[in-house]
């Protein structure tokens, strides 16, 4: 393959990247499009049905996963004279192995969130039934795209394990004579019987390369493949706290779970290990857990009920979330404050709010109604009849025979302001009759001595 050659007509080929002993990687050229690809061949020495078979399970394993941290496949064939190729995305960067020789142990923080970007990207493989089976430092890039943080890209799906994979193809691919995998990353059982393994021998490696990322050197190397596999097989490598002081003891937890010997000691799930290693990353990995938790709740990473799933993701959603949610305590939950609240808690807040509201409705009906019952009557005056609350009708015009205003005694002002009652009609004459004893009579009650002062019965009855 030489610069400037034109592979299936439409990739120009502007670099060669990498080579290696069973392909070579260029960068090349869309010329209709313009976008840069990266283009894997499998050399010609290398050109046997097994070998073919694994390069096309790369690329349909790759092209099944939709995860931002996996190396995409968008096309692949095969050349006139019969070489597989495959179209990748083409990445910038360097692999996690280069970044190691560079810079030795990273801090805690970083090594957990390199891991649980890893973990993502791995998660998606295992929902659509992949597990890698090659999971190394080397396999997982680091892309660093202008103006944005460098994200980790797992690469090289070409020893993948596919759920659907017919037995017989996985007898051909795997046979006793072959060894599949780097044996310091590999787990006991893919040491064993690589076709016997499910989604823990990738926590195996996981684990392996979260040492390596604190110590700077895997647990398990030795000075030949026997010794290095004897140490897979037999060796308990020592704590990462005794190789390094400041991890705390969560994490040396997290690292021992995963390379337990007995699978079913690890955790159970990709999910599980995320969920145990959160709180040693930093607040920009919390994205990548949610994303991995959810499908641990969908149930596409399997070995959790579903009961289980939701308590777990529950659970320390709500440790990482909690400051949010105290502080958002008294406000209406949003869309953004129901993701850090268990599904108990919203299903109270609204029963807890009507029974304050229903609570605070009967205190306010029952204060109107003491006070309507305790408040005191009108003052009625002593002597006078409960007709005298009754409004008099308007007053017919007094006779002649009634007193003149200016024979009545001055009258106080409140009392002035209200309608004098209207006379009895069977008391008043006719307008033809003379005034009859009664009425000089009743005109003698009601008029006093000029000068004097009216006395209580005169105001009374002067008021109506």
């Amino acid at each position: 393959m030489q610069v400037g050659e034109l592979v299936a007509d439409k990739y120009r080929v502007e670099e060669i990247i990498a080579a290696g002993g069973m392909g070579v990687v260029v960068g090349a050229q869309h010329v209709q499009l313009g976008q840069r690809f990266a283009i894997k061949f499998l050399l010609s020495d290398a050109e046997h049905e097994a070998a073919v078979e694994r390069f096309l399970r790369e690329a349909r394993a790759a092209a099944r996963i939709d995860s931002s941290h996996v190396c995409r496949v968008f096309d692949c064939g095969t050349l006139p004279d019969g070489t597989p190729y495959m179209v990748m995305e083409h990445l910038v960067g360097h692999d996690l192995g280069q970044e190691l020789k560079n810079r030795g142990p990273l801090p805690v923080s970083e090594a957990a969130d390199l891991i649980l970007q890893a973990i993502e990207g791995i998660a998606e493989a295992h929902a659509v039934g992949v597990v890698h089976r090659d999971l190394k430092p080397t396999n997982l890039f680091l892309y660093q795209k202008s103006g944005r943080p460098r994200e980790v890209k797992v690469l090289d799906f070409g020893i993948s394990k596919l759920a659907a994979t017919e037995e017989n193809v996985e007898e051909d691919l795997t046979s006793t004579s072959t060894m599949l995998g780097s044996p310091r990353y590999m787990s006991p059982e893919q040491v064993q019987n690589a076709k016997n393994v499910d989604a823990r021998t990738d926590i195996w490696s996981l684990g392996v390369i979260l040492y390596q990322l604190l110590d700077g050197a895997t647990p398990f190397a030795g000075a030949t493949m026997g010794e290095t596999l004897g140490k897979v097989l037999l060796h308990a490598p020592p704590s990462i706290r005794s190789r390094r002081s400041d991890v705390p003891e969560g994490l040396a937890s997290v690292v021992e779970r995963c390379l337990m010997r007995d699978r079913e000691r690890r955790y159970r799930n990709v999910a599980e290990l995320a969920l145990s290693l959160a709180p040693f990353g930093s607040a920009a990995s919390q994205p990548s857990v949610q994303r991995i938790t959810a499908l641990l709740v969908d149930g596409q990473l399997g070995l959790a009920t579903q009961p289980e799933a939701v308590a777990q993701r529950d659970s320390v959603t709500d440790e990482l979330t909690r400051p949010l949610a105290r502080a958002k305590l008294s406000e209406e939950p949003s869309q953004g404050t129901v993701g850090g609240l268990t599904s108990s808690e919203l299903d109270f807040r609204p029963r807890r709010r009507g029974l304050f509201i229903g609570a605070g409705v009967a205190l306010v009906l029952g204060i109107a109604g003491t006070f309507l019952v305790l408040r005191p009557a009108s003052p009625v005056a002593p002597g006078s009849s409960s007709a005298a609350k009754t409004p008099a009708p308007p007053a017919e015009p007094a006779p002649a025979a009634i007193a003149a205003p200016s024979a009545l005694p001055s009258e106080p002002a409140s009392a002035a302001s209200e309608p004098a009652p209207a006379p009895n009609p069977s008391a008043l004459p006719s307008a033809n009759a003379q005034p009859s004893a009664s009425a000089g009579a009743a005109g003698k009650a009601r008029v006093s001595p000029p000068g004097a002062k009216p006395g209580k019965k005169d105001l009374l009855d002067d008021s109506y």
